[in-house]
């Protein structure tokens, strides 16, 4: 009986190794930018800033890799409120270290170019960074006040793609960046990625 497992031993490394060889001769770690609509929702209402991001990500293997991400939002949003109050919020940036979990599946009908489609999860840590600038005005007089909000906090998102036979790859993404009691920034964001 020990010999027989021990055949299956050194025999089982020749059965999966090919599909590890196949995996590793394949392109898998990739750059990428995205196009980030966002929700910055603050004490005092909220805001729909706009903003880009770059991401460098690698799969470990099929459905298992790392994500970098930084992005900013560099066109402020205006919240009005009463008695002249106006705010302005600006992401100055958001960074990530995200782990990608990744579940590939080929259409059920025939797409032209496609190589696999895709749906995946995200967790990590993400730090963000919010610059707030409060104006008031009351007969006449008016003052500003700036802040700057630094927050490091855990995300999670989730997203769907598709690769095609060119090493090209688009998404679409939700990311919950960060929750505090004062603020909270999600994003959905279409991207491009190419695989090298």
């Amino acid at each position: 009986m020990r010999y027989l497992i021990l055949l299956g031993l050194l025999i089982s490394p020749s059965l999966w190794a090919d599909s590890i060889a196949h995996y590793q001769d394949r392109r898998n770690a990739y750059v990428g930018g995205s196009l980030m609509a966002m929700k910055l929702e603050y004490d005092d209402g909220a805001v729909n800033p706009a903003g880009v991001n770059v991401r460098l990500g690698g799969m470990l293997d099929e459905h298992w890799g790392v994500e970098l991400r930084a992005g900013i939002g560099p066109s402020p949003d205006t919240w009005r409120g009463n008695n002249g109050r106006k705010v302005d919020y600006t992401l100055d940036h958001v960074g990530a270290l995200l782990l990608t979990g990744r579940l590939p599946f080929k259409s059920p009908i025939a797409l032209p170019r496609v190589d696999s489609l895709f749906v995946q999860g995200f967790a990590g840590l993400a730090d963000t960074k919010v610059k707030t600038d409060r104006r008031y005005c009351n007969a006449g007089v008016c003052r500003s006040d700036v802040e700057r909000n630094d927050d490091t906090t855990f995300a999670w998102g989730v997203g769907a793609g598709l690769r095609t036979e060119y090493n090209i790859g688009l998404t679409l993404q939700y990311m919950h960046y960060t929750t505090r009691e004062y603020i909270d920034i999600t994003s959905v964001e279409g991207g491009l990625e190419w695989y090298f």
